[in-house]
């Protein structure tokens, strides 16, 4: 199979004054079937993100607006509509307009013959649209543009937490692990009481709450460094909420003069701690109520302030 062709771009998530979201219709003429999706496209050499955005937004909408800096990253590999396979390094940047209408006079004859509409679209209707919308996470990352908070936890989390934790082994690791194994991992929503347990044996409990106070995701560590659990509602992976969650779980470790983390990541997560900087130690095979299932032993040494 050969390479992919790295793809480096800018989205943008328009809000008018109602806070509708904007996506043009996408219909690939080849046999894929239409999505929909936000305005933007990849950047020309020697063009940085924020000056791509700018461009983008112009050229497909009309509306030449300062797009600030970037409220989220996504990598996703997937054939564009010219059919190259790539892997998109995505940068999405979040920008609100008074105006209602938009202009589609500066878009490519490539663009004139495939994106054949577009529409503003509430919070509610992206998650009820009959046709695909991409990225699948756009409620999640709207979230973290709207200001995800990072805070301790609290007692009345317990029961979001214990929910949040099954869902998210259900629905992420199930990508990655049967389901006899994902079963015997989760086999039901835990009882709260567990995660009061946690808040007081003299770890690090944090959560991300969204801009409606929904918990988005949690994470812990130890006196040691351990990390035990850092968990993402599964549709709000992708968004960097994560990313934003282990940051401050390793800020805590760093105050409490930590210098070694350390943690047992799934497949999937196995990935995550990579980008923040992990090592893989070894695989870890062993018996989960009676059935087989591995992990990774990871790593990351922080190095002292100042280095």
């Amino acid at each position: 199979m050969s390479a992919r062709t790295e793809r480096p771009a800018a989205r943008i998530l328009l809000l008018d004054p109602e806070e509708r979201l904007l996506l043009f219709r996408f219909d690939p003429g080849d046999g894929r079937p239409p999505f929909w999706a936000t305005p933007g496209g990849a950047r020309d050499p020697g063009e940085d993100f924020a000056a791509c955005a700018r461009r983008e937004l112009l050229e497909e909408t009309g509306l030449d607006l300062d797009c600030g800096a970037a409220v989220a990253r996504r990598i996703v590999e997937f054939v564009t509509l010219e059919h190259v396979p790539v892997i998109a390094d995505e940068r999405y940047f979040l920008v609100r307009t008074e105006a209602a209408e938009i202009a589609t006079a500066g878009h490519t004859e490539l663009e004139r013959r495939v994106m054949r509409d577009w529409r503003w679209f509430t919070r509610a209707e992206l998650g009820a649209h009959d046709e695909a919308i991409f990225p699948e996470n756009l409620p999640a990352m709207l979230d973290l543009a709207a200001g995800v908070r990072i805070r301790p936890f609290r007692p009345e989390d317990a029961p979001a937490l214990a929910r949040l934790f099954h869902d998210s082994v259900h629905g992420i690791a199930s990508h990655h692990y049967s389901p006899a194994q994902v079963t015997a991992w989760a086999p039901a929503v835990p009882d709260p009481a567990r995660f009061l347990a946690r808040a007081t044996d003299g770890r690090t409990l944090l959560v991300a709450e969204g801009a409606d106070a929904a918990i988005l995701a949690y994470g812990d560590v130890d006196a040691d460094g351990h990390i035990d659990h850092l968990y993402c509602r599964p549709d709000a992976g992708g968004a960097g909420i994560a990313a934003r969650l282990y940051a401050a779980l390793e800020e805590a470790a760093r105050a409490r003069g930590v210098d070694r983390l350390h943690t047992e990541a799934s497949e999937p997560s196995r990935r995550f701690f990579e980008r923040q900087g992990f090592a893989v130690l070894r695989r870890r095979d062993f018996t989960l109520a009676d059935v087989p299932i591995h992990n990774y032993a990871m790593e990351k040494r922080l190095a002292p302030p100042g280095d």
